[in-house]
C-alpha cells in the first residue's frame, strides 16, 4: 500500500500496482520510500496527464491498466454475476494531481511509503 503524504493536503492511500505505476511515470522507485520536491511537480503532473491521455482506451483505461498493473479487473460479485469494475487513470491520478497543485502553492514537498 502506498501512502501520499503532504502538509498542503489530507493523506492519499493507493495499493501498490497503481502506486507503482504512479511513481514510475515520475522516474521515481516504487519499492521505496521516496519524495517529490515542489521544483519537480509541475513536470510531475504533466507526466501523469500524458500517461493518462496515452492509455486512455475509451473503456476507462481499463486493458493498459491490466498490462501496467498485472491484475485483470474485479469478475463476479456477491449475486454471481460476471462483471467488470475499471478505474481510469485520469481519475487514478486526480487526487495526486491536486495534492501536488496544492503542494506547489505551499512550497512544500509530497513524500510517499510503501507498506
Amino acid at each position: 500500500m502506498f501512502k501520499f503524504k503532504s502538509k498542503a493536503s489530507a493523506d492519499i492511500m493507493m495499493f501498490n500496482a497503481q502506486g507503482q505505476v504512479l511513481v514510475g511515470v515520475w522516474g521515481k522507485s516504487g519499492d521505496v520510500a521516496g519524495i517529490l520536491q515542489p521544483s519537480e511537480m509541475a513536470d510531475a503532473i504533466a507526466a501523469l496527464n500524458a500517461y493518462a491521455d496515452r492509455y486512455s482506451d475509451g473503456v476507462n483505461g481499463a486493458s493498459q491498466a491490466n498490462v501496467d498493473t498485472g491484475h485483470s479487473p474485479v469478475q463476479g460479485d456477491e449475486d454471481g454475476l460476471d462483471e467488470q469494475v475499471s478505474v481510469s487513470w485520469a481519475q487514478r491520478f486526480t487526487p495526486v494531481i491536486s495534492m501536488l497543485n496544492a503542494s506547489v502553492a505551499e512550497q512544500v514537498a509530497v513524500t510517499w511509503t510503501v507498506s
